[in-house]
């Protein structure tokens, strides 16, 4: 390692010395000079310090969508690329540049492209705080014919939207910008509130690009504006932006408690109405057979050593289930193709999160146990847990300490939880003040009530569903897709805990661990860290190297023909 020029090795297989201290010192070096992106075979490592701009050409985020989208082309099999890491390491940004980059490598039809972008701005305001903390795992899938070549459309979901505090969230921000001081006292909204600097034009501009129309535009406008002043538990001046007649939303808001879950609820809902409704305006043509490219955002890490909700378990069991993905295909899955291609290989043993999945999913699980229908039961149930896992402990009643990849957490339940009245949603008398709004917003929101949405499966307990429930629609659906699909993976670093903080080697150490940077260095360098299928190699590199030569040949003869050609070593063609 000694003497080794870090910001040349592009690659951590490329390290003379293979170990956590020399990762830590080339990723430290390459960081300060301006290269926050390294390789590790396949996988990119990103140290992205607090959102800076790079210069960097190679490696770069970009380079994984173009890959990921020449196998879809090429293999006709849908995509994903997820993004793992702890909180603040950059990950939304990442997805956002992920998402440009997909929708900018491909044509797309006239005003496609400009309406995925509009929609990735606005989806990312609900569901992100003022301080760039995604509150929820963002799923954002281009559909891709691979007849055409083109973008077909854009499918958007969330999971387990937290919106327990309404006023960080980046939306409010928005709505302000572009908007004449009468415009802002018409929705009610305080002066001295500027919009952050940064955010992308206006709100009812992003709308307006997106085809809504005026009508719909102002109500959409209006509710929002409704949300915040309800969300405080001061409903005065709510009633007329929801298109209410008289006192009814007084009588039945009742208490400021009750008036500040009606605002969550009404934020959740408007979020789940806004993602179908953004959906439904990217559907791919009719009778098109698109492929799936999805880019998979998942919130991360712990909260900052802070007791957390039960609800917050569901994204650490999410969080949980991906790295779990990482570790079967990188890992598991790699060594068996190897096997089965007859590669000479000596098995690599890695340690996985198998028994901590299993202690929070399976029958007597924590999520069963948050379930039960009493205190003593909820106590009981993690007590249980606590028995048969080394990965789980509950030192007092109501505490369970889950020890996760990212570091030890600790979620609280009390016996509140096990008595929560039902949820807004539920009410009668909401439901049929809701209904008689002047508001086509407010109305399409009355007659939502109660269903399920397959593309927002909110975290909040606002619906009937319980905690195991709500794992296996959201966070197990997820994954299920993830490990059918084609995964392409992106480990991101937070290098400190704030921007002006110096580069911590304790905490990025800690995150190289968690994300096992070292087992897959190391797995990469022994093995065979670059696949291409015989069909997409073929494509790419004989109409260059063999100029006709190879015509007619099977494309495995092909594969050897240009590889012996171009003089490479160290590489097998499989089956």
């Amino acid at each position: 390692m000694e003497g080794q020029d870090f910001v040349r090795v592009r690659d951590l297989c490329a390290l003379s010395d293979l170990s956590d201290s020399s990762i830590l010192a080339c990723l430290e070096e390459r960081a300060r000079r301006d290269c926050p992106y390294t390789s590790a075979g396949h996988v990119l490592v990103s140290v992205r310090p607090w959102l800076q701009p790079s210069s960097q050409p190679d490696p770069h985020p970009t380079q994984v969508a173009e890959r990921a989208v020449r196998r879809l082309l090429a293999s006709q099999e849908d995509q994903s690329i997820v993004l793992l890491g702890s909180r603040g390491s950059g990950k939304t940004h990442l997805a956002r540049e992920l998402l440009r980059s997909i929708v900018g490598t491909l044509p797309a039809s006239q005003g496609t492209r400009e309406k995925i972008t509009a929609a990735a701005l606005l989806i990312n305001a609900f569901s992100q705080t003022r301080d760039h903390q995604s509150q929820c795992i963002t799923t954002a899938t281009v559909l891709v014919d691979p007849q055409l070549g083109e973008v077909g459309g854009c499918h958007f979901s969330m999971l387990l939207l937290d919106c327990r505090q309404l006023e960080g969230f980046r939306v409010f921000s928005w709505l302000q910008a572009g908007l004449a001081p009468a415009q802002r006292a018409a929705l009610g909204l305080e002066e001295g509130s500027p919009p952050l600097r940064g955010e992308p034009g206006s709100l009812d501009g992003t709308l307006r690009a997106l085809g809504m129309d005026e009508r719909l535009r102002h109500s959409f406008l209006r509710t929002l504006a409704a949300v915040l002043p309800l969300a405080r538990g001061e409903p005065s001046g709510c009633a007329e932006l929801l298109g209410l007649q008289g006192e009814g939303l007084a009588g039945v808001v009742g208490s400021p408690a009750e008036c500040r879950r009606v605002g969550s609820w009404l934020y959740a809902h408007l979020f789940r109405w806004i993602v179908k409704w953004v959906n439904t305006g990217l559907q791919p043509p009719a009778g098109s057979q698109c492929c799936a490219l999805a880019v998979v955002d998942p919130v991360g890490g712990v909260q900052d050593g802070q007791p957390a909700p039960p609800e917050a378990l569901l994204t650490s069991y999410a969080t949980e289930g991906l790295l779990n993905v990482y570790c079967q295909r990188v890992f598991e899955w790699e060594q068996d193709q190897y096997l089965q291609e007859g590669v000479e290989w000596e098995a690599v043993e890695v340690e996985c999160n198998h028994s901590l999945l299993q202690a929070l999913q399976e029958s007597g699980g924590v999520l069963e146990a948050l379930c039960a229908r009493t205190w003593e039961g909820v106590v009981e149930g993690l007590a249980a847990c606590s028995a048969h896992s080394r990965d789980v402990c509950s030192p007092s009643e109501g505490e369970v300490v889950v020890m996760q990849s990212a570091g030890e957490q600790t979620y609280r339940v009390d016996r509140e939880w096990c008595q929560r009245n039902p949820p807004p949603s539920s009410s009668p008398a909401l439901r049929r003040l809701l209904g008689s709004s002047g508001s086509p917003v407010v109305q399409q929101l009355a007659h939502s009530l109660g269903q399920h949405s397959p593309d927002v499966l909110l975290g909040l307990s606002l619906g009937p569903l319980s905690l195991t429930q709500r794992a296996e629609q959201g966070a197990g659906q997820l994954l299920e897709w993830v490990m059918t699909s084609h995964p392409h993976f992106l480990l991101c670093i937070r290098p400190s805990e704030t921007p002006d903080a110096q580069f911590s080697r304790e905490a990025v150490l800690r995150q190289l661990q968690a994300l096992k940077v070292l087992d897959t260095a190391l797995m990469q360098s022994c093995g065979f860290p670059v696949h291409i299928p015989h069909s997409e190699f073929v494509a790419r590199y004989c109409p260059a190297l063999l100029r006709g030569a190879g015509r007619g040949a099977k494309p495995a003869e092909a594969c050897r023909m240009v590889l012996e050609r171009a003089g490479l070593k160290e590489w097998h063609i499989g089956k």
